[in-house]
C-alpha cells in the first residue's frame, strides 16, 4: 500500500511540475513579442499628382495592421493597397459633391488586418483629383 501511495504522490508531483514548466514557457513566449507602430500624415492642397507610399513587411511578421483615414474638403481621393506581388488588396474613394469650397467634409477609412502577411514591399497608392484634405496612415507590425 505504501508503495502505491509513494508512486501516486510521485505522479501528482510530476504532473504539477510539468504544468508549471509549460506555463513558464508560455509566459516567456508572450513576453518576447515585439510591436512596431508607425504613423504618417499627408496634407493635400489641390493635389493632382499620384503618389505611392511603400510599406515594408518583414518575413518574421506574425500580424500586420494597416489603417488609413482620409478627410477631404474638396475634390476626390482614391486609395489603393497592393501587396508585394502587385495584387490589389483593397481600394476606396472619398470626395465632396458640393461646389462650395470648405463647406463640406467627406471622410473615409480602410482597415486591413493580416495574420502571417506576405513579406515584401506593399504599396499604398494615393490617386487625387484636385483633392484638398488629409490622409493619415497608421501601421502596426507584431513580430
Amino acid at each position: 500500500m505504501k508503495k502505491g501511495a509513494v508512486v501516486l504522490v510521485f505522479l501528482i508531483s510530476l504532473t504539477i511540475f510539468a504544468q508549471k514548466q509549460n506555463n513558464e514557457t508560455n509566459k516567456t513566449e508572450i513576453s518576447q513579442s515585439t510591436n512596431f507602430n508607425f504613423q504618417r500624415t499627408i496634407q493635400l492642397d489641390e493635389h493632382k499628382k499620384n503618389e505611392e507610399i511603400i510599406i515594408k513587411i518583414e518575413k518574421q511578421t506574425k500580424k500586420f495592421e494597416l489603417m488609413i483615414d482620409t478627410s477631404v474638403t474638396s475634390g476626390k481621393l482614391t486609395i489603393e493597397i497592393y501587396d508585394s506581388n502587385e495584387k490589389k488588396q483593397g481600394t476606396f474613394s472619398v470626395g465632396t459633391q458640393l461646389n462650395i469650397k470648405n463647406s463640406e467634409r467627406a471622410q473615409g477609412n480602410i482597415n486591413k488586418s493580416l495574420i502571417d502577411p506576405q513579406a515584401g514591399n506593399w504599396k499604398v497608392k494615393i490617386i487625387p483629383i484636385r483633392a484638398k484634405g488629409m490622409i493619415q496612415i497608421n501601421t502596426a507590425s507584431f513580430l
